[in-house]
């Protein structure tokens, strides 16, 4: 993250059940998996929740994931990167309609 100039070292992972999730006006997943973890936790949720890709580029027949780089080399870590930045930009943009 260095790389995108990022400072990580305050981050820190939070518990879905420690969050806030339930005054949230949209849940953003990386994964189909994990979307329907929180579906399956909090059921009256679905409709704010979906993938990144999904709500950047709607329903597609392609895979909904972003690649879990974990474990995996610097070149892969990257790629998630770059993939992620991507696909945010395009939440973004998204955003901004809504607010306009």
């Amino acid at each position: 993250m260095a790389e995108y100039g990022v400072d990580l070292k305050a981050h820190k992972a939070t518990s879905i059940r420690n969050s806030k999730i339930e005054e949230m006006d949209l849940i953003l997943c990386a994964t189909e998996s994990h979307k329907r973890m929180v579906i399956q936790m909090y059921p009256h949720l679905k409709e704010k929740t979906m993938t990144m890709k999904e709500y950047a580029y709607g329903k597609t027949e392609e895979n909904p994931d972003i690649s879990d780089p974990w474990g995996n080399d610097i070149v892969t870590y990257r790629k998630c990167a770059s993939e992620i930045e991507k696909i945010s930009q395009e939440i973004i943009k998204k955003l901004q309609k809504t607010i306009d």
